[in-house]
């Protein structure tokens, strides 16, 4: 738990963790906190490619069944098992593809399930399964209306990705952030998307795009514009502690 300008924030984002990892980790965890106030933060291989690959292991598709393990009572026997692993040590990065889930995503969400780490290799947006759009909204939807019972507001915020601005398949992935944001407006969910706001600060892909250009990785320039965004969110409504 940090202390940010007054507030208390807590991060509970999991490297290699797609939208159903991301319900479990609110059911499993968040609610528990008792937080005022949840940031969302989506990228688009949330969607692209995450969704799809979490969508066929039954644990992690159980959560959009309303489905926990209980996880915050387990935390001896989570300990256990990661200590037995020799800690938490992230898989190496390998050329092209990534090792996902990684180590806590596999221990925790598989549930001590025997399956390796394996291998995934990421496609491209063209690739892209359009009804699973439906999908990630009717996520997003439950999301909220589980914060919203515990009395608990949520904000969900595109990370603009930089291959919006970098790559050939921009085009597509703005029409598929258009899309996105009709079905959530239907269910009553709203995206929070500051795309604009790097556009109109000029020149984005020398200024703000990390040089491998990889979904939303930013360099220091776009990563502080992000966090003035999110500031801005942040005070559109006096919030209280802590904040997730």
């Amino acid at each position: 738990m940090l202390s940010v300008n007054g507030r208390r924030v807590l991060n509970l984002g999991l490297r290699g963790s797609g939208p159903l990892s991301q319900l479990g980790v609110l059911r499993e965890y968040a609610l528990f906190h008792r937080p005022k106030r949840i940031l969302w933060f989506i990228l688009a291989n949330d969607f692209l490619f995450d969704l799809e690959r979490e969508l066929n292991h039954p644990v992690l598709a159980g959560y959009f069944e309303g489905n926990i393990q209980d996880l915050w009572h387990r935390q001896p026997e989570i300990d256990e098992k990661i200590s037995s692993l020799g800690g938490l040590r992230e898989p190496p990065r390998r050329q092209r593809n990534l090792l996902l889930p990684s180590l806590i995503t596999t221990e925790l969400y598989r549930w001590l399930r025997p399956d390796p780490t394996r291998p995934l290799e990421e496609g491209k947006p063209g690739d892209f399964k359009r009804e699973n759009l439906k999908t990630f909204a009717g996520i997003l939807a439950q999301a909220k209306l589980v914060a919203e019972k515990n009395k608990i507001k949520v904000d969900f915020i595109f990370i603009p990705d930089s291959w919006i601005f970098t790559r050939a398949e921009g085009p597509l992935l703005r029409s598929l952030i258009s899309d996105l944001k009709k079905e959530l407006k239907e269910k009553g969910v709203e995206l929070l998307d500051p795309t604009v706001e790097f556009e109109e600060a000029g020149e984005p892909l020398r200024r703000f795009a990390a040089l491998d250009g990889y979904y939303g990785h930013y360099n220091k320039s776009g990563f502080r514009l992000l966090a003035q965004q999110v500031e801005k969110i942040l005070s559109l409504s006096a919030i209280g502690s802590p904040c997730l």
